[in-house]
């Protein structure tokens, strides 16, 4: 069984690294700023904090596959504080 959760973690950091994350990057550079973190309405969540969570959750389960766009002491940053290196 070791083999197999090991494997599926392999074969999820490989899917989600080449796969989700360059698609990401393709749709974040195409945005501006105000883009990212604009809400629609106060029950709505920006771009930029969906973009956060996914990046918190997928280190947490995945082991740091997007390490390289998000980095900070906590896996989630303030409204407005995007680090402009996410864009390539």
């Amino acid at each position: 069984m070791r083999d197999l959760s090991q494997q599926f973690l392999s074969d999820s950091r490989a899917f989600l690294s080449q796969d989700y994350l360059p698609k990401i990057e393709r749709c974040m550079v195409q945005l501006t700023e105000a883009q990212i973190w604009s809400r629609g309405n106060n029950a709505s969540n920006s771009i930029g904090n969906l973009l956060l969570h996914l990046a918190g959750s997928s280190r947490y389960w995945a082991g740091g596959f997007v390490s390289r766009s998000l980095t900070s002491a906590s896996p989630f940053r303030p409204s407005g504080c995007w680090p402009t290196s996410v864009r390539p």
